[in-house]
């Protein structure tokens, strides 16, 4: 099995293998039909978010840009990645 700490960590990485890593994990999902409460928490139950706030952003902005692609029909709210990804930091700080 593998760490769920281990796994954030390297996901969040900013290495230019980690991060085509973390574009082909996140693009393996699917968060269509899902509120993004509901995807963001699926997406985070499968990692651990690290402790660093540029790994978390790397992993957010690519989380809001799938989640845009997703559900751009079902959502009228979020329109964009940008949107999506603001939405989610947002609900990571709370």
């Amino acid at each position: 099995m593998i760490d769920k700490e281990k796994l954030g960590d390297f996901l969040g990485s900013a290495d230019e293998f980690n991060k085509k890593c973390l574009e082909i994990f996140t693009e393996s999902l699917s968060f269509k039909k899902m509120n993004i409460d509901e995807a963001m928490r699926y997406y985070l139950s499968l990692f651990m978010l690290p402790g660093e706030g540029q790994q978390i952003d790397r992993i957010v902005l690519q989380f809001g840009n799938k989640y845009a692609k997703d559900c751009k029909e079902s959502n009228k709210f979020i329109n964009s990645g940008d949107s999506a990804y603001s939405l989610s930091y947002l609900l990571i700080t709370l």
